[in-house]
């Protein structure tokens, strides 16, 4: 890579020890309003996803962490528009979560070479948040 200080060597095959995880999840959805051709639904959730990455004392970095995540929505649901009925009903869906990734720090051992990219020690953590908005309508059709 010329922009970097990188030298490539050949490589070894190290297996990474990953483990397997549980992640548990929980979310909630009330209706706010309702009538006969609309809804408005919100919903909040939470999730707790821990890193299925070991310790990198070695000479691999695979920079993981445990996240824990926060999520709400809001959902609008028209049966019709003025006096188009739709087939189905037309939903808009909006999101936004946000991921805290737990700091986290690995110390190389003596084995690692001094010019291995997370030598002398490493660390990942942060924030991370997304959002969207999900657009959804049924159309009649003829499966004939």
């Amino acid at each position: 890579i010329p922009l970097l200080n990188v030298v490539f060597q050949d490589s070894e095959e190290l297996d990474p020890n990953f483990h397997d995880t549980v992640t548990v999840r929980a979310g909630v959805e009330q209706r706010i309003y309702d009538t006969p051709t609309t809804g408005l639904v919100g919903q909040l959730g939470y999730y707790y996803d821990p890193s299925p990455v070991p310790p990198q004392t070695g000479s691999t970095n695979y920079l993981d962490t445990d996240r824990h995540v926060g999520s709400a929505g809001l959902g609008l649901q028209l049966d019709r528009i003025g006096d188009y009925h739709f087939a189905g009903p037309l939903t808009i869906q909006s999101f936004y979560q946000l991921h805290y990734c737990v700091p986290r720090m690995f110390y190389k051992n003596e084995s690692v070479d001094a010019d291995n990219p997370g030598y002398p020690k490493i660390d990942v953590g942060g924030w991370i948040w997304a959002a969207g908005i999900n657009v959804s309508v049924f159309f009649e059709y003829d499966t004939e």
